[in-house]
Parts: C-alpha cells; sequence; structure tokens
C-alpha cells in the first residue's frame, strides 16, 4: 500500500498520530530531496566539482514528491480533513508547512531540470545539431527567466546559472556561425591593382537549410554578409569591367570574380548589357543558398529585400547613368526600358527579392527617360553656350521684310543683331521640327523637347552675362545689341504655335525685362558721363571774358553724342534710337537751362556767346537724328532751349510781347523770366514796366 493511501485512511478514521506521522515524513523527504538539489547545484555551479548524484535521478525523485504532495493536499481539502484539522492544530500546522515545502520543491524541481538541459547540450554541439542546442537554450531560458518565479531569482546560484547560459550560448552561436560559414564561404584577396572575389556555396542542402533556419531563430544579424555581397560583388559588376568565373560539382558552386581596384573613368565603365548578365550570373548562383523560410518566402528575401532600393540606386548611379542613349534616335531604337523590366523580373523569379512591383519597374524606367531628358537639355544647352560664346559685334541687319527663321515668317524693325542669336533659333527651330514630328502617343517626348528650348530660352540673360559681362557693361553697342537680341528671340517665341501652354508669356516677359534693363543701365551710365563732362561748363567764368573754350564741355559732350550716333543708329530700331538720344540730348538742354537760369548778371558779351553755343547745340543736335525726325518731338526740353536762346537774343519789347502772345510762358514761369529780364538789362524805367507786365 502506497504512503498516501496510508494517510488517507487514517484520515478517514479520525486517525490523528498516524496523519502528523504521515505529512511530518512527507515533509521530511521533500526536505531531503531539496538538499539534494541544492548540493548538486552547488557542486556543479559554485564549485565546480564532479556530480554527486546523477540528475535524471532527483527528477525522477522530485517528480514522485510533487505528485505525492499534489494527491496529499487534494485528500486534505475534502470534508472529513477539514473536520480532523478544525480537530488538531498540529496538523493544520504540518499543513501549512506542507504547502511551503511544496514551492521549495518546485523550485528544487525546476533547477534539476535546468542542471539536466544544460547537460543535454554538449552531445548536440559536438553533433553539429545546433537547432535542437537552440532548442534546449530557449527552454532553459524560460525557466530562469520565469517572471512569477520570485525564488529562483534570489538563489546564489541564479547568477552563476544565467553566466553558464550566456556561455552555452554564444558558444553555440560560435559554432553555429562557423558552419554557415563553411557551408557559404566569401574570400577576399587584395593584389597591388586589383581585387579577387571567390564566394563558394555548399550543396548539402540540408545542413544548409538547418543552418540559416537557426540562424533566423536566433535573430542572427546577417549585416556583414549583406555588405560583403553589396560592396564586393555587387558594387564592381555594375561599375567595372570584370572577369566572372563560376564553377560547378558535385559538392559546391563557385565563383571567382576579378576586377581592377583603379580609379573608374566613364570610359571604361562596362555596356549595362554586360552588368545585367553578370548580375544574372550572380543571381543563378546565389539561388544555391536561397533556402524557403516560409511560405513563398526566401532566404535572400530576407537578406535583401530591405535593400532592394539600394541596389537598384547602385544599379543606376554606377551604371544606367553611364548607358543613357545620347540623342531620341538612339533612344528610338535603344531597348533599355525592356532590359530593366527582364532583370527586375529576374530578381523576383530567383526569389532574390519577395516582388518587385510594376510601379517600381516604371519608376525606374522614368528615372532612365529623366534622366535622358536631363541629359539630352545639357547637350542642347551646351550647344546653345558654345553658340552664345560668340561675339555679340559679329552682327548682321535685319530689314523691315526680313524673314530670318526658317520655320516661321518672322518680321522685326530694321536694326541689327548678333549673327550667334540665329545660330541659336536654327538650333533651337532643329528641336522644334523634332517636336513637331512627334504623334499623338509620344506627347511626352515633345514635352520634353519643347521643355529643352524653354531651359535654353530661360538661361539665355545669364549665359550672354557669363561670357560678355565685362563688354556689356562698358560698351554701348554690346548692350543696345543684347536688347535686339532678346526683343528678337520675344518676337520669334511669340509667333512659334508650338509653345501654347508653355508659359511662353513668362519667357518672353522675362526675356524683354533682361534686355531693358541692360540697355537702360548703359543709358543711365551716358547720364552720368554726359553730367561728369558738364560739370566743367560754368557760364559765370565768362561773364567779362568771354572765351570759346568756356562752352568746350558742351562741344564735348556733343562729341560723345556723335559718337553714340555712330554706335547706335545702324543698331537700335529707329524709334527706341530716337527716343534714347532725345532723353540724353535732354540731359544737356536741362543743364544749360539750369546753369543760365542761375546767373545774376549776363553781359552783352555773353548773352552773345550763349546764343551762339545753344544755336551750335540746336544745329548739331538734330544731325544725331535722321532727317525726317525733328530733335523737338524727341527732347522733353528743347523748346525751353530754343525759348532761351531767344530771350537772351531779344529785347525787352520782343520779351514783352512773345510774354504776352504766350510764346515763352509754355516754357518758363514768369519769375523765371524776371530773372533773365535783370540779369540781362539794366535797371531802367522800361525794364520795370516789362516787369510789371510779366505775370
Amino acid at each position: 500500500m502506497s504512503l498516501i493511501k496510508k494517510i488517507v485512511e487514517i484520515v478517514e478514521r479520525s486517525d490523528m498520530v498516524d496523519a502528523k506521522k504521515h505529512i511530518n515524513k512527507l515533509n521530511k523527504e521533500i526536505k531531503d530531496h531539496k538538499e539534494k538539489v541544492r548540493s548538486l547545484m552547488e557542486a556543479n555551479y559554485n564549485d565546480f566539482m564532479p556530480e554527486i548524484v546523477s540528475n535524471e535521478t532527483l527528477l525522477e525523485e522530485g517528480s514522485i514528491l510533487e505528485n505525492d504532495v499534489i494527491n496529499l493536499k487534494e485528500n486534505l481539502n475534502n470534508e472529513s480533513t477539514n473536520m480532523l484539522k478544525s480537530a488538531s492544530e498540529e496538523v493544520s500546522r504540518l499543513t501549512e508547512e506542507l504547502n511551503e515545502n511544496q514551492l521549495a520543491l518546485i523550485t528544487s524541481l525546476k533547477l534539476v531540470k535546468i542542471d539536466y538541459l544544460l547537460h543535454k547540450i554538449k552531445p548536440y554541439n559536438e553533433a553539429k545539431n545546433f537547432k535542437l542546442v537552440n532548442n534546449l537554450l530557449n527552454d532553459i531560458q524560460l525557466l530562469i527567466g520565469d517572471p512569477d518565479d520570485k525564488i529562483i531569482r534570489r538563489l546564489e546560484i541564479y547568477k552563476n546559472l544565467k553566466v553558464k547560459l550566456t556561455v552555452e550560448r554564444e558558444t553555440m552561436m560560435k559554432n553555429l556561425i562557423g558552419q554557415f560559414e563553411s557551408l557559404v564561404q566569401t574570400k577576399q584577396k587584395t593584389f597591388p591593382k586589383n581585387q579577387s572575389i571567390t564566394f563558394i556555396i555548399s550543396k548539402n542542402s540540408q545542413e544548409l537549410v538547418e543552418c540559416i533556419h537557426t540562424l533566423l531563430e536566433c535573430d542572427y544579424d546577417f549585416q556583414k554578409f549583406v555588405d560583403f555581397c553589396v560592396n564586393n560583388i555587387f558594387q564592381p559588376i555594375a561599375s567595372r569591367a570584370v572577369s566572372l568565373d563560376i564553377k560547378e560539382n558535385d559538392k559546391e558552386v563557385t565563383m571567382i570574380l576579378m576586377y581592377s581596384i583603379e580609379p573608374v573613368s566613364d570610359e571604361l565603365r562596362p555596356n549595362y548589357e554586360i552588368v545585367f548578365l553578370n548580375l544574372r550570373s550572380v543571381l543563378f548562383l546565389m539561388r544555391h543558398m536561397n533556402v524557403q523560410v516560409q511560405d513563398n518566402y526566401h532566404f535572400l528575401a530576407y537578406l535583401f529585400n530591405d535593400f532592394k532600393p539600394k541596389i537598384f540606386d547602385l544599379i543606376f548611379n554606377e551604371c544606367l547613368k553611364y548607358n543613357i542613349p545620347k540623342t531620341y534616335d538612339e533612344k528610338n531604337h535603344s531597348t533599355i526600358n525592356a532590359d530593366i523590366g527582364k532583370l527586375c523580373r529576374n530578381f523576383t523569379e530567383l526569389n532574390f527579392f519577395d516582388s518587385v512591383d510594376d510601379k517600381d519597374v516604371e519608376a525606374f524606367c522614368n528615372k532612365i527617360d529623366d534622366l535622358f531628358f536631363e541629359q539630352f537639355t545639357k547637350n542642347v544647352q551646351s550647344s546653345a553656350n558654345e553658340i552664345l560664346k560668340r561675339d555679340l559685334h559679329d552682327m548682321i541687319h535685319i530689314s523691315d521684310d526680313a524673314t530670318l527663321s526658317t520655320t516661321t515668317p518672322l518680321t522685326f524693325p530694321k536694326s541689327m543683331i548678333s549673327k550667334s542669336t540665329l545660330e541659336l533659333i536654327k538650333l533651337l527651330e532643329k528641336i522644334i521640327r523634332q517636336a513637331s514630328s512627334c504623334s499623338v502617343e509620344d506627347e511626352q517626348k515633345k514635352t520634353n523637347l519643347l521643355n529643352s528650348i524653354k531651359a535654353v530660352l530661360d538661361n539665355y540673360s545669364f549665359t550672354i552675362q557669363l561670357h560678355h559681362s565685362n563688354l556689356l557693361s562698358k560698351i554701348p553697342q554690346q548692350s543696345a545689341l543684347f536688347f535686339n537680341n532678346c526683343m528678337y528671340l520675344c518676337n520669334w517665341i511669340a509667333l512659334n504655335d508650338e509653345f501654347e501652354g508653355f508659359n511662353i508669356d513668362v519667357i518672353i516677359n522675362d526675356l524683354k525685362r533682361q534686355g531693358e534693363e541692360f540697355f537702360e543701365c548703359q543709358v543711365v551710365k551716358q547720364k552720368i558721363q554726359l553730367l561728369e563732362i558738364l560739370k566743367e561748363f560754368d557760364p559765370y567764368q565768362s561773364l567779362n571774358n568771354f572765351q570759346q573754350e568756356h562752352f568746350k564741355p558742351i562741344r564735348q559732350a556733343l562729341r560723345q553724342m556723335d559718337l553714340l550716333k555712330n554706335v547706335w543708329q545702324t543698331i537700335l530700331p529707329s524709334d527706341l534710337y530716337n527716343k534714347t538720344i532725345g532723353n540724353l540730348l535732354d540731359v544737356i538742354a536741362i543743364d544749360i537751362i539750369k546753369k543760365v537760369l542761375r546767373l545774376e548778371d549776363i553781359s552783352t558779351t555773353l548773352a552773345n556767346g550763349l546764343v551762339e553755343m545753344i544755336k551750335n547745340f540746336e544745329e548739331k543736335g538734330q544731325l544725331l537724328f535722321e532727317a525726317d525726325c525733328s530733335a523737338l518731338n524727341f527732347v522733353t526740353n528743347w523748346k525751353k532751349l530754343i525759348n532761351l536762346q531767344f530771350i537772351l537774343d531779344a529785347s525787352l519789347v520782343d520779351i514783352q510781347a512773345s510774354w504776352k502772345n504766350n510764346q515763352i510762358s509754355a516754357s518758363f514761369k514768369a519769375e523765371e523770366v524776371k530773372h533773365l529780364i535783370r540779369a540781362l538789362f539794366q535797371n531802367t524805367e522800361r525794364r520795370a514796366n516789362c516787369l510789371q507786365n510779366i505775370i
């Protein structure tokens, strides 16, 4: 009869003495078992002595005791046992002690189980059965790290157990990584100018599968392997001429990759078709290690899926962007977009990536198209730059009925423009003809072509300034030509129907603004220069001793105007020329009038000299305009200067009559006329009467 049955019979007979005896016995057996476990664990993990007793024996003994406690407690919890416990405080105390011993027994069992599992690791490690080793370590971790167990954490042996677990896991990982590196070997050897990469994959598929699965279960970081593949295989294949040799036998497949480590020149980069062929060879090689880790999910996809953008960028930046077609004819015959799609399908079919979305392929091809357009635009801009480097003063006449554009019946006012402007238009019209020939399906191509023209026109002013800024700012001829060139381009753009919808107003307004600003800046400089010359003109010096040199600044200013006539008259359209010359002459006229009006006393000699000077100015000034143009229409103060000449040469009667007839009142105020009368005539009754009538 078992111990439990005896105790139950005693309880049922209310044999209090026997109940205490058997409970005491069970408590003692648990304590003895706990002591054995303590000795075992201290010997193994504190003192590191040989085993005193088998952990399997203790595990079996503890399991029996655990069952006895459970059965005894079940019987003590029935109704008759409750009566017994209430009748004897001693039995109740022993029962509580039994509860405490049960907790100790649970901890003892856990410790023995930990020891038992730790001892099982060694043979599995020796057999390279790392999957089972990992399972054992995970089971031990659950026992040691049980958050509900408050006892085991307080034991002295707890830290040693954790250290032992850590050591075993590190040993397993070291052996496991060593196994992976023996199954998937990567070797790198560097020579003075070359690099050799050896990549060997074992065909022992079962061992490779178990190794990879276990590494994944251990959350092993494959970053080092991924970096090796990207930096030492994919990167050189994409950017360099390589020697790729792949051999296969029953045990393994081997790849030897050789390439130069010298700096890569664009001329020596391989054609993208060779790059794609080598990439496919590598993918076919790596399929031998591409084990399935989940349903429809493979090892290489796990490794490289997050690196998909980086690998695509590598292929693009190191290879494809150097293989972009240079002309639209080349692009029309190129299969680069189809080849990209095929390579992307290879990546998916060989499970290198879990998937490559069609949108990804489209985006990839769009990058090629964008780069082609960018390069095409650069080529157009480069050609335009070469044209615009030429001298602006290499000019050509434009007549009223000139038709110099090949595609647009362009008319322009009689003037001159730079030959480079016509050359630029010929280049742009060539692109327009390509755009016009585009079908409806090629709308994007047409847009890109017209955008390349837009880019040239947007950069026109900047390009001209880049090459001719010094001359533009200093030489009047250059700024006038630049103005005409801008206006001519504006006219060409406005008359070209192909530019509808391309913000032509923005381009035209910008070109106009740039041309006008540069020409206006030159006009301002000429005004400043004239004023500098006129600083020397001081009629007061001539009061008593009139000499021709006193009027030398006026003559010098007129010579400056004559030089501008020679430069501008044949270049600028007549309306703009006359307006500009008129504005500059007005600067001289204003200076003469202002300085004469400041004189307090004008002698007859000085008055006669001023009259002659003004006549000379009027004659020379009129000659600056074309024969059928009157200076009066373009010089704002021309009439005022003529009236000043009249006053300087007239009598009091003539002045009074002219004022009365409103001939000079349109030019001068009453006080100005009075001032001139006082300066010209002595203080007499006749002068006083005249002054009274000037109101």
